[in-house]
């Protein structure tokens, strides 16, 4: 009996074993079929993620109550710099109600004596500008700057680094390139239809379209000490953007793929911010009259704020190939839209940290300005006159003079 019962505990056992081991192996099939619902699952997480990322990006900041609203033509006009306002007055006269003083100023508007305000033909004939080259080697819309033409790249560069210098602002040369993330942040769009950003392929990094997106990178994930804001910075890049043209606008160095741009950046608090954006605008238009521009500054509507902007400002000035005003630089208040994006925070007290402004301006579009200069310092002898500021960082140079025998 003790053998019987022995061997009936034996085959339990060994019963209770080969269920083990079927249960075991049902037990690690299922895991297998677990682990491959998470694998699926976290696919489709992903990827909804992404898309609300996407869709999120989409949304822009909240726009200053005092914006106004519309397109455009909704924009308006603040404040006039030299003899901006003249030349509005005029554009904005009929044919018939111009008087002959109106007369004279158009002409001198166009023309200095027989000449044509051009920067095109004047380019052609100080051997300025070399476009053809430019094309052959880059593409449509890349130039090369040469002669009196790249001193005054130089010359305006040093001029306007050393001016923002003794406004407390920090020079910066930045990289050229930046992670999608980073570009992301800031509010502009590195993939799909109509992106303005050229991509290096296969990588995750883009040519930027502004030192702003590198200056607001360098902070990213950061804590900023309470008392080292506000930040100011001067930065100087290399600017690339695959914008198309068309019209006026294809002309000439108005718009090109690739320029150099110096910008203005602050990191703030909440409470700093507007006051420095006034402060931006203060250096652009000093900048503006130093160099004799004929501006306009303009309140951008809400149309015309770009994703990131609580508030814009552009100034214009007057270019006469172009026969209207074009923007020569912005100056944006983006609160804390980059700064959440980019997770840069300072410390507003021991047990918190809140996220900061940035501010952003053009300080030089250099191109633009170029333009600008040429057309509307031509002088009648067919020379042309360089801004008094410029003259030191020109090497004395006081007038550029046609190489053409």
């Amino acid at each position: 009996n003790n053998n019987n019962n022995n061997n009936n505990n034996d085959n339990d056992n060994l019963n209770q074993l080969k269920q083990l081991e079927i249960d075991l192996k049902n037990l690690i099939e299922h895991g297998k079929q677990l682990k491959q619902q998470s694998i699926l699952l976290e696919e489709t997480t992903n990827q909804i993620q992404t898309q609300l990322l996407i869709e999120g990006l989409k949304i822009p900041n909240l726009a200053a109550s005092d914006v106004p609203i519309g397109d455009e033509n909704q924009s308006i006009i603040v404040k006039y710099l030299n003899q901006g306002e003249k030349i509005d007055q005029f554009l904005k006269q009929s044919t018939h109600q111009l008087n002959e003083q109106f007369n004279q100023f158009q002409y001198d508007l166009f023309n200095a004596g027989n000449l044509k305000r051009d920067h095109i033909v004047i380019g052609n004939n100080f051997d300025l500008f070399n476009f053809e080259d430019g094309a052959n080697v880059a593409g449509h819309a890349f130039c090369y700057f040469k002669n009196e033409s790249a001193l005054l790249e130089i010359a305006l560069c040093s001029w306007v680094i050393q001016k923002l210098i003794q406004k407390g602002y920090t020079p910066i040369i930045t990289p050229d390139i930046a992670h999608h993330s980073i570009i992301e942040g800031c509010g502009f769009q590195p993939r799909g239809q109509g992106t303005q950003v050229y991509s290096i392929s296969n990588t995750d990094l883009c040519l930027i379209g502004t030192s702003e997106i590198t200056l607001a990178g360098m902070q990213t994930d950061k804590i900023i000490a309470s008392d080292e804001l506000p930040l100011k910075y001067a930065g100087y890049s290399h600017c690339f953007r695959a914008e198309v043209s068309s019209g006026t606008q294809k002309r000439g160095v108005y718009r090109l793929h690739q320029f150099t741009k110096v910008e203005l950046f602050s990191f703030s608090k909440p409470e700093q911010s507007e006051q420095i954006l006034e402060e931006m605008i203060q250096i652009q238009e000093e900048i503006a009259i130093e160099l004799g521009l004929h501006c306009r500054i303009l309140k951008m509507s809400t149309q015309e704020l770009g994703a990131p902007a609580f508030k814009k400002y552009d100034i214009e000035t007057w270019m006469p190939s172009r026969n209207s005003f074009g923007e020569i630089s912005s100056a944006s208040n983006c609160t804390d839209y980059q700064s959440r994006r980019l997770n840069i925070r300072y410390k507003h007290s021991k047990n918190q940290n809140l996220f900061v402004h940035t501010i952003n301006g053009t300080a030089l579009a250099v191109p633009r300005i170029i333009l600008a200069i040429l057309e509307n310092n031509l002088q009648s002898d067919g020379s042309i006159k360089i801004p008094s500021v410029l003259i030191p960082f020109m090497g004395g140079i006081e007038q550029i003079k046609s190489k053409k025998k």
